[in-house]
């Protein structure tokens, strides 16, 4: 699985409209739902638990991915045009700064503007632009990454349970896990969000299967990995940074604060820069890597995941 791609996803998105005005960044979801209102989200039975309401704002921007991008190769990884990302950007924008009240009706309709041209690509940035804008991300919550990250390092299918059941364990202890979150609206937007990567990972299947003879068509193919290389620095967010790496890796990926810095620090430590700069690399490395498993883990289990959540 290669990192790159995951790295340097969030500086990029931060890139876009930089140096302008940014009034979503640090928004938190509820303040999405009580100022913008929530849509319903409609996906195949298969990849939803039930009624899932989201942000206007971020539905406008699924809904179309979902309706008229699933065939787009290179879906998520394509760059869009950072003019026309941040002009869509700005168009929510500004709708959330002329409501200073909640909205009165909380059901609103959702449709990107006809007043600016945009592809599918320019889309799929939006969509992650508004994602990163939400403190703590997806899930939150490290308390939950670190579950559904154990879930994935130590849990594994036990022969002797059986086939039938064994394969039930791992998608019910992460439904368990992702129901464990306290705010329903970020439940909901999490099953927006995988469902939405789980078809698009489908859409991808069915379109490779009489492309198989050409090599390079496979570099476009947006499977579970690649898509969760994109998405995973967009689990905790601005809170990615909490998952630190262990030395001894049988430990098991623990999560702990950011160290402070300490306030005694002298010239001296200035010639170990680079060492400190190598090992700060290979812990975001690390990093990266933990959040696209525990991404990957669950955009290829989701129907099984969404089954189970629909039981709880």
């Amino acid at each position: 699985m290669k990192l790159s791609l995951g790295r340097r996803r969030g500086s990029e998105l931060a890139a876009i409209g930089r140096g302008k005005k940014d009034t979503l960044k640090g928004m938190h979801l509820e303040d999405f739902v009580r100022l913008g209102g929530v849509t319903p989200f409609v996906l195949p039975p298969e990849l939803a638990p039930g009624d899932i309401l989201i942000p206007t704002c971020m539905h406008a921007a699924a809904a179309f991915i979902l309706n008229y991008g699933l065939k787009t190769p290179g879906l998520f990884k394509v760059p869009g045009n950072p003019t026309t990302i941040y002009a869509l950007y700005d168009y929510y924008q500004k709708q959330f700064e002329e409501k200073n009240e909640p909205v009165v009706q909380t059901i609103s309709l959702a449709k990107l503007p006809s007043h600016i041209r945009y592809n599918v690509h320019d889309v799929t940035h939006l969509l992650k632009k508004l994602l990163y804008c939400i403190p703590g991300g997806l899930l939150g919550s490290p308390d939950v990454f670190q579950a559904l990250y154990n879930i994935h390092s130590f849990i594994s299918p036990d022969p002797s349970l059986g086939d039938h059941i064994s394969s039930k364990v791992k998608p019910r202890m992460i439904a368990l896990a992702l129901a464990s979150i306290n705010l329903h609206s970020r439940i909901s937007l999490i099953c927006a969000v995988f469902g939405l990567l789980r078809a698009v990972s489908l859409a991808s299947d069915f379109e490779m299967e009489p492309r198989l003879r050409d090599p390079h068509e496979t570099l476009t193919a947006m499977k579970e990995d690649a898509l969760s290389i994109i998405f995973g620095p967009l689990l905790l967010g601005d809170k990615s940074d909490q998952i630190l790496v262990p030395e001894n890796e049988d430990r098991g990926g623990l999560l702990h604060p950011k160290p402070v810095p300490t306030t005694n620090a002298t010239p001296k430590l200035s010639k170990y820069t680079g060492r400190h700069g190598s090992t700060n690399t290979k812990m975001q490395t690390g990093q990266a890597k933990r959040a696209a498993l525990v991404c990957e883990m669950l955009i290829s289990s989701w129907e099984d995941i969404c089954y189970q959540l629909k039981k709880i």
